[in-house]
């Protein structure tokens, strides 16, 4: 019984027990469910390691390693700091398209810290809800800040087709085949259409009215998502500058597989990393390992053993890169970490005198 206004006992709503207690034996099922999807993707990125590990000589990878390129090595390095500089240029760009007043040093703070999740995670989806997260805390405007996230991400993916098709067409002028360009371009008509049936979808949903239930609050967040998505006046705004600030992101990246490959001793034609290095980030980025470990180096493997390169080599490189965005995350959380204790030990010091 709990006490009421005038002091007498009040019962209980039945309901506040039964959802306790419903959470409390749900708590346990939601954590060995993540728990179990962690297990799959650690037990996935080790199986697709050991396949490649098994298919490869480690005494001519152990002798590659050996006799890697330092000054190669960190250009590779710098191109990678210099992509987080650009991805926060980017996000802030979008940010401010939709009112939303982060400034570009708290953008490139954010981002720096989010892509620290970037290794840890599949598809890169923890860097996405720390930002998204971030931003909602600090803002509000929930609907807006997944439209932005949602929007960034889309963007990038057809950012790394249009590439890709790109460097398609400057094969063929050049005399190289590499036979994917029409598979490139429908999957382009195919995230148009996709995004065609979003517009169509929100004039069926434009006046919808959701209860104001738990569910129906998030089918009107939902809704506010889907109309954010789909302001075409705010995407003439947006999509062009962020397409060219992905093409440039998708160029670095291209760069970073060069030099890391340039390293190893490989020279190849920089056509070749423009059509298949967006291809092995599309690939690294499905749900099924951590951090894309073991599909990076798989997709590295399908694309470039045929071009000469030596699988040993395809694997190294994937590796070594994963192990330069594990570096620059440990980097940027101590960086953090340092930056947020001297800030408290400032706050908390008594004052001098």
């Amino acid at each position: 019984m709990k006490p009421g206004p005038d002091g007498r006992g009040m019962p209980q709503d039945p309901s506040n027990g039964k959802d306790a207690a419903h959470s409390k034996d749900m708590s346990p099922g939601l954590t060995k469910r993540r728990v179990l999807k962690l297990l799959v993707r650690v037990i996935g990125s080790a199986g697709l390691l050991a396949v490649l590990v098994y298919m490869i000589d480690l005494a001519e990878l152990y002798a590659l390693v050996g006799r890697v390129d330092p000054y190669w090595l960190a250009a590779a390095a710098i191109i990678l700091v210099g992509l987080r500089f650009l991805m926060a240029l980017r996000w802030h760009y979008i940010l401010s398209r939709h009112d939303i007043p982060a400034g570009l040093a708290e953008a490139i703070r954010v981002t720096f810290l989010a892509t620290t999740l970037t290794p840890l995670f599949p598809g890169g989806l923890g860097g996405d809800v720390f930002r998204g997260f971030y931003i909602v805390r600090k803002y509000g405007k929930a609907a807006a800040v997944a439209a932005t996230v949602l929007l960034d991400r889309a963007v990038g993916v057809y950012s790394m087709l249009l590439l890709a098709s790109l460097g398609a067409v400057a094969a063929w002028w050049m005399g190289r085949t590499v036979g994917l360009f029409f598979v490139l371009v429908l999957l382009q008509i195919l995230i148009v259409f996709g995004w065609g049936g979003a517009v169509f979808f929100r004039r069926k949903v434009a006046g919808w009215r959701p209860s104001s239930s738990l569910l129906g609050k998030i089918q009107r967040q939902l809704v506010a998502v889907l109309l954010n998505l789909t302001d075409l006046p705010l995407l003439r705004r947006v999509v062009p500058g962020m397409i060219v600030l992905s093409l440039a992101m998708q160029m670095g990246r291209c760069l970073v597989f060069l030099c890391l490959f340039r390293a190893f001793g490989v020279d190849l034609a920089i056509v070749y990393y423009v059509v298949y290095i967006p291809l092995v980030f599309l690939a690294s980025m499905m749900p099924v390992s951590i951090g894309g470990l073991g599909v990076r180096e798989g997709a590295l493997v399908v694309f470039f053993v045929d071009l000469g390169v030596p699988i040993e080599i395809c694997v190294a490189t994937g590796i070594l890169l994963h192990g330069m965005l594990i570096s620059l995350s440990a980097l940027v959380a101590a960086v953090w970490f340092t930056a947020s204790v001297t800030a408290r030990d400032r706050t908390t010091a008594p004052p001098p005198g």
